[in-house]
């Protein structure tokens, strides 16, 4: 089957209004360093991960953290469930994961290094009434707080903070102020600037002119304040992270399943519910967000690479898993992520 790939700019008026989710694709694009190649070395350079945890990712022939979190889950639990020992899996389980968050915050750039590129981020997200990244790095909040500094009282992005706490009555962000238009951000896999109270509710750290964000970041990490990041290898385990997060648990439970739907018309919401996939590759670990969107989707747009050997292999793939947790009620779309005009693509 060949599937059309089409221009970013050809399906824009469509899906404007409605939902988009980021994958590790629109953070490699700001940086190469964001992939998986390039934060294992940069894990391996920086002494993160051991002799012994590096041999079991050579062992599986992959860079991935994740698949190595997810097999290494997977052997624990077939080890206990036979009623073995598995503390040196359950150790190099949790080595990987806090090397995977170390190495994030390591290769992440500065502010300075990224801010040319943020403001066409921030027009891109400004098309959708709900984002939803799931990546760990704060480019997307940054893109937010760039989209608010300059789009004046027309267009404001907002996360359902107040005062560094999250707000649970999240819907009321979605209304405007001043007449201006929203966007919701959220952020379902957490971020390097969350961090939990003892409550289990998220709070969110913000940089001043003092003190950058990153550097606010790494002094709490010394003062072992960990951050929110679900980095689990399976569905289930990622569920189980979140279930025990307010925040988490709110967005996967609430802000997700209203993710598609399109922004209000006349005072009433609009019928159609389509969402837009940027970035993400959507693996068999992911598959609780494609649940979470709920009610049948309407139009459903995914970003490939057409230049890609592979890709029609990659559209069978995609379409199949996706289907397989979420009814979308057409033919998906297909657009080259590259075009102009998608996300920090200029025109």
């Amino acid at each position: 089957m060949t599937y059309q790939v089409r221009l970013w700019r050809e399906l824009y008026a469509h899906y404007r209004g409605g939902g988009l989710i980021l994958g590790n694709g629109t953070s490699r694009a700001f940086d190469a360093r964001f992939s998986y190649e390039s934060l294992y070395e940069a894990a391996r350079e920086q002494g993160h991960l051991d002799e012994e945890v590096r041999s079991v990712f050579e062992a599986l022939e992959t860079q991935d953290f994740e698949q190595v979190l997810r097999d290494l889950g997977t052997s624990a639990r077939v080890i206990n469930a036979l009623g073995g020992e598995a503390t040196r899996l359950n150790d190099a389980y949790a080595i990987v994961r806090d090397a995977l968050i170390s190495t994030v915050r390591h290769v992440h750039p500065n502010h300075a290094q990224v801010a040319d590129q943020l403001p066409a981020a921030a027009a891109f997200m400004r098309n959708f009434r709900t984002v939803a990244s799931l990546n760990y790095d704060v480019l997307v909040y940054w893109a937010m707080l760039r989209g608010n500094s300059t789009s004046g009282a027309r267009h404001l992005f907002k996360d359902a903070f107040h005062a560094g706490g999250f707000d649970v009555n999240w819907q009321r962000f979605r209304e405007p102020l001043n007449g201006e238009d929203v966007t919701l951000v959220c952020y379902p896999h957490g971020h390097l600037a969350m961090i939990r109270d003892q409550h289990t509710v998220c709070r969110k750290l913000r940089g001043d002119g003092a003190t950058p964000l990153l550097e606010s970041i790494a002094q709490n990490w010394e003062m072992g304040v960990s951050p929110v990041f679900v980095s689990e290898g399976t569905t289930a385990m990622k569920l189980s992270t979140i279930a025990c997060n307010t925040y988490l648990s709110v967005v996967q439970k609430q802000i997700l399943p209203d993710l598609p739907v399109h922004a209000a018309v006349d005072g009433a919401a609009a019928a159609r519910r389509t969402v837009v996939f940027l970035g993400w590759r959507v693996q068999e670990q992911d598959v609780h967000i494609l649940q979470a969107l709920g009610e049948p989707v309407d139009s459903l747009a995914v970003g490939v690479n057409p230049r890609d050997e592979r890709l029609a292999h990659e559209q069978r793939r995609l379409e199949a898993l996706i289907r397989q947790h979420c009814e979308v009620r057409s033919p998906f779309d297909w657009f080259d992520y590259q075009s102009p005009g998608c996300w920090i693509v200029e025109e």
